[in-house]
């Protein structure tokens, strides 16, 4: 496939949380409780198997799936691992009309789980393992990312890094 990069099921799907991503199951599902419109219980947690450097996890209930993403645990750069841009530009996207997954909500306290991390939608699609993504043709969608101007200010905002949290 070239580059190094595997498309096949070592990479696809999900799988049991492995022992060190886990994360207290009780807290998040009482926080989410909280924060996410619309959430009911019960709770099951897996996690997708691939990625790249911010664990990630499938959230199933009764009657809708959700994805978690999460900084790393332990110490870290402060501006490594930015679950809170990651979450701004979904929000901001999901919002002028961009099929993105809905930005359901942000937790940068880590008592919860033990590190920051977002809740957003979870939405059926094909997954590029080839960061060349000699697959895909253009649909239009980064053509109206470029005409998309009157977020300017915040784009250029979130590209600077001026609004992380730290």
């Amino acid at each position: 496939m070239g580059l190094g990069v595997r498309n096949d099921a070592d990479f696809s799907g999900t799988m049991p949380v492995e022992e060190r991503h886990r994360v207290d199951e009780a807290s998040l599902a009482k926080w989410m409780a909280a924060h996410v419109e619309g959430y009911a219980g019960p709770l099951t947690v897996t996690q997708f198997k691939g990625g790249q450097s911010n664990p990630t996890y499938r959230l199933d209930t009764p009657k809708t799936a959700y994805v978690m993403r999460r900084k790393p645990f332990g110490k870290l750069l402060p501006s490594a691992h930015a679950v809170d841009r990651e979450f701004k530009v979904i929000a901001a996207l999901h919002a002028q009309g961009f099929p993105v997954a809905r930005a359901y909500a942000l937790c940068m306290d880590d008592a919860v789980i033990g590190a920051a991390f977002y809740i957003m939608s979870m939405e059926e699609g094909r997954v590029f393992w080839n960061p060349t993504l000699p697959e895909s043709r253009a649909q239009g969608t980064s053509r109206g990312l470029h005409v998309e101007d009157r977020d300017a200010g915040e784009a250029a905002q979130l590209r600077s890094g001026e609004d992380r949290a730290g």
